[in-house]
């Protein structure tokens, strides 16, 4: 955003609440004030053309209240996600997400600690790369 020149970055990040809850054995997804961040993102002086969510699951809860306020996607607003959630491509429009290579990472991780246990190894740099996984939420601006 700096190198296009958006000035005042930080008035354009919105910070979510979103964490796990445990009722005896369930588990269930909070999206605590996924209102708030979709009215945020409405009442903003300027109105976004796209909104980067940090995960698949605040991208899908955002993209249902967005609809649920009559505002199209992508027409009106692109929304992406990350990690490849395989929710994202089950809803409508399906969610354009950056793919962190989840399962890659864990079985790197469970090799390098292996090999750390064992062989008294010292620490490892490793990396991968992520990839972009195009579907249907984000609308070409060329």
């Amino acid at each position: 955003m700096i190198k296009r020149g958006v000035e005042n970055v930080s008035e354009y990040i919105i910070l979510s609440n979103f964490h796990v809850n445990q009722k005896g054995n369930q588990q269930y997804f909070c999206f605590e004030d996924g209102e708030r961040l979709v009215d945020s993102i409405c009442n903003h002086k300027e109105s976004p053309t796209a909104i980067f969510c940090n995960n698949d699951l605040t991208a899908i809860a955002i993209m249902y209240d967005l609809k649920q306020r009559g505002i199209r996607i992508p027409e009106d607003i692109s929304i992406i996600g990350v990690d490849n959630n395989p929710f994202s491509y089950i809803i409508q429009p399906p969610l354009t997400s950056i793919d962190n290579s989840t399962a890659q990472i864990a079985k790197m991780a469970t090799k390098i600690l292996i090999e750390q246990i064992t062989n008294n190894s010292n620490n490892v740099i490793s990396y991968v790369k992520p990839s972009l996984v195009e579907r249907k939420s984000v609308a070409s601006i060329v």
